[in-house]
């Protein structure tokens, strides 16, 4: 996260929690809840499938 980094580089004391509430101007978690989408079933499903099963998988 840009401010995150950013206050490393200044030697600013923020931790990555403080910084994700600058940017959504709540913590996370109740950005989150409010306006993240549960997954679908299809996305669900891709999640739950080992990486080196899945057919978009490169190796």
């Amino acid at each position: 996260m840009f401010i995150f980094a950013a206050a490393s580089e200044q030697v600013a004391d923020i931790d990555y929690e403080a910084a994700r509430e600058v940017v959504y101007k709540m913590p996370y978690s109740e950005w989150k809840e409010k306006h993240q989408l549960p997954a679908t079933t299809k996305q669900d499903r891709h999640l739950s499938t080992p990486l080196f099963c899945r057919k978009s998988a490169v190796i």
